[in-house]
């Protein structure tokens, strides 16, 4: 079968990773930008004829595969971008997909950059999942444990002037939820954010606690074995 190259890049950066002054929101969104080209191997889509990566980059990779023909890569290249905006973690990151025939490999990569770009200005600069994506991802269990752990005032913006506000971290998207803030008097409290904040921020705090965890290891292992070597 026909051979193609597909490039996936995070595009429109500075609404997915530099639009807060937030932390954990602006490394949420960094670690998920840079991980693109791993998520995709993990979709259902990657799973046909001859596909390996051959390339990874800073939010960006380049893949091959094989396809029938020109309209099979083309329903394969929307399939993959389809995987990306109702996946519940990555739908705040905005990503172009674009596929090429393989014949002048060198060639070929300066059109899909150039097509990464083309996509990228045809698409929003914010991410826009879609409506039965966006009001139905884990919905059932967020508004379960928000009213078993938060108040019910907050739970109610429209009786707190909230309804219609925009996010209280990146001042531009509606806040339509709540993320844990910082602990006064050692109690939690809330923040009414957007969807966006909530995903990269929370992602941000978990890779956080992951790699400080391996820091932490590594220095401790570093340690012992320094002082292995100076009590000898």
């Amino acid at each position: 079968m026909p051979k193609y190259l597909m490039r996936i890049e995070a595009v429109n950066l500075g609404d997915s990773i530099y639009d807060t002054q937030d932390l954990a929101t602006t490394r949420g969104g960094g670690l998920l930008a840079l991980s693109i080209p791993d998520q995709a191997k993990k979709y259902p889509v990657s799973k046909i004829s001859g596909f390996k990566q051959l390339q990874s980059g800073a939010s960006h990779g380049l893949f091959e595969f094989e396809a029938a023909d020109d309209r099979v890569a083309d329903q394969l290249r929307a399939d993959l971008r389809a995987e990306f905006l109702k996946d519940p973690t990555y739908r705040f990151i905005t990503v172009a997909v674009d596929v090429v025939p393989v014949t002048d490999r060198k060639s070929e990569i300066v059109e899909l950059m150039n097509r990464n770009r083309w996509a990228q200005m045809q698409q929003p600069t914010l991410s826009v999942p879609s409506w039965e994506t966006a009001e139905t991802a884990d919905a059932s269990f967020q508004e379960g444990e928000q009213k078993k752990q938060q108040p019910d005032a907050i739970l109610q913006p429209e009786r707190n002037g909230a309804a219609g506000q925009p996010c209280g971290v990146d001042r531009v998207r509606p806040r339509t939820t709540l993320r844990e803030g910082p602990r006064e008097d050692n109690k939690p409290t809330w923040q009414q954010v957007s969807e966006s904040v909530k995903c990269r921020s929370e992602s941000g705090r978990e890779q956080s606690t992951a790699n400080g965890g391996a820091i932490r290891n590594k220095t401790a292992s570093g340690n012992s074995l320094a002082n292995a070597v100076l009590t000898r």
